[in-house]
């Protein structure tokens, strides 16, 4: 039963579309910014694909562009191409 305990899981991809409240919108990449003005048709702009490790982080691409998206010093959106 420890030994199974101990082993690492396998690393999960899946898809989401973040809702802002204050906007009433989805988070969307438009060209080289962060915005939350998406609309839930736009599944270009506003997918994102969630990749989570063992160790509880997760890292929100993409799913079009491939960019990151991240929280700046200021606590606000920002883009990254590379993490």
């Amino acid at each position: 039963m420890q030994i199974a305990s101990l082993m690492p899981i396998a690393e999960a991809t899946t898809v989401w579309q973040l809702y802002s409240r204050c906007s009433s919108a989805f988070v969307q990449i438009f060209l080289k910014h962060a915005n939350a003005r998406g609309q839930q048709s736009d599944h270009c702009l506003t997918d994102f694909l969630v990749h989570a490790d063992n160790e509880g982080r997760i890292r929100m691409e993409n799913a079009l562009t491939g960019k990151f998206i991240c929280f700046n010093k200021r606590q606000r959106l920002a883009i990254r191409v590379s993490v």
